[in-house]
């Protein structure tokens, strides 16, 4: 998708496409995996989306950079968030919104829904430290 959107030859329409369509994919992507096993995805994904960003703009993005975009934007950003900072969090809402739905498939283990709670805190905290 990042490549054919590097082919529009208008960059504020390269800008609306990227925001829209990438945090749409990457959000959803997020909420159904698992962040202990996205550790390594969420680096790529952020990289691809760097590099886009990049593209669309025309610039070198820092660090600094990517963080400012990442702010809304009634703040100046564009509100695309890095995939290692949303993706436990996202994770962790799904996880909790659909526990009536899942035990209704199946009979929920408590244990290791506190466990897989207990990972995904830990993960956040660590994110957040």
């Amino acid at each position: 998708m990042v490549a054919a959107i590097e082919t529009i030859n208008h960059n504020q329409t390269q800008l609306l496409l990227f925001n829209k369509c990438i945090s749409a994919i990457i959000l959803y992507f997020q909420r159904v995996n698992n962040p202990s096993f996205m550790i390594n995805t969420n680096s790529i994904i952020d990289n691809v989306i760097t590099r886009g960003l990049s593209a669309c703009l025309d610039i070198n993005i820092t660090e600094n950079k990517r963080i400012e975009l990442s702010l809304p934007a009634k703040d100046g950003g564009m509100g695309l968030n890095l995939a290692k900072e949303v993706g436990p969090v996202a994770f962790l809402a799904s996880f909790m919104e659909t526990k009536l739905i899942r035990s209704s498939i199946s009979p929920i283990d408590n244990s290791l829904e506190q466990q897989t709670i207990t990972t995904v805190l830990d993960i956040i905290n660590t994110i957040t430290k």
